[in-house]
C-alpha cells in the first residue's frame, strides 16, 4: 500500500497521531512531525538516522512496509488495522 506524503499527513492529523500544523508542515516538506522524529531515534547509527530524517521529509510516497512505519507503529504502539487505516 502507498500513499503520496500529503494523504499520509492529512489521514494521520483525522487519526489524531500529528496535529494539523504537523501534518501541514510534513505535507510541505518544512519539518517531522514528533511520532516520525522519536520513532526515528531508534536508529543508533547518526547517519542511518540522518538519512532517514532525510527521507521521510523529502519522499513524494509513504509506503506502508516502510522501516519507518514499523518503528512509528511499534513506538506508539499501534495495531496493523490502525495504521492499514491510514493507507486506505
Amino acid at each position: 500500500m502507498v500513499v503520496t506524503r500529503a494523504e499520509f499527513a492529512v489521514k494521520a492529523a483525522i487519526a489524531g497521531l500529528v496535529t494539523e500544523q504537523e501534518a501541514e508542515n510534513w505535507a510541505g516538506g518544512t519539518s517531522l512531525p514528533s511520532i516520525i522524529t522519536t520513532a526515528l531515534l531508534a536508529i543508533t547509527d547518526d547517519t542511518e538516522r540522518l538519512q532517514a530524517r532525510i527521507h521521510a521529509l523529502t519522499a513524494d510516497d509513504v509506503h506502508r512496509d516502510s522501516p519507518i512505519i514499523a518503528m512509528a507503529q511499534a513506538s506508539l504502539g499501534l495495531s496493523d488495522a490502525q495504521v492499514d487505516a491510514l493507507f486506505n
